[in-house]
């Protein structure tokens, strides 16, 4: 579990990755998250939802 301190797309990416993996979907390995992480963020941004980033150098969300 993400608890208030650890909010960041990696973490998230972990979690994710975690989730296909129970179900049976695919399996992610862990020199894969990054690029999951990337993944993530990168269509965050381009759907345009605003997201709680919380680590330093994390992009802030682009206004629509």
């Amino acid at each position: 579990m993400i608890d208030g301190s650890e909010v960041s797309i990696r973490a998230i990416a972990d979690l994710v990755a975690d989730c296909l993996s129970e179900r049976g979907y695919a399996f992610v390995e862990e020199d894969k998250i990054d690029a999951l992480a990337a993944t993530l963020e990168a269509f965050l941004l381009t759907a345009g939802i605003p997201t709680n980033a919380s680590e330093v150098g994390e992009p802030e969300p682009r206004s629509a």
